[in-house]
């Protein structure tokens, strides 16, 4: 007697409506250049505002790049300030 069933047997698994928004989403980062698509890519060359050529996964090398340009910052500003003082 099976008891054990493959994801996509109960419909767990990801389907074309996931696979279209996992897409969408990556492509509106890359679009406003927010996150790592505001850098170029040192493995694939693939210039800041662009997706890496490698489909639907971005370079190791390229988030490296990304965390190395940020400043580190605390809590955000309005939260860590005394109340009535953020205007």
């Amino acid at each position: 007697m099976r008891t054990a069933f493959r994801p996509s047997e109960r419909g767990l698994g990801p389907g074309r409506a996931a696979d279209a928004a996992h897409d969408a989403a990556h492509a509106m980062h890359a679009r406003f250049r927010h996150g790592v698509y505001s850098v170029a890519c040192t493995t694939c060359h693939a210039p800041a505002g662009s997706l890496c050529f490698a489909r639907r996964t971005v370079h190791g090398a390229r988030r490296e790049l990304y965390r190395q340009g940020r400043p580190v910052t605390g809590l955000v500003p309005a939260l860590a300030a005394p109340a009535g003082t953020v205007s």
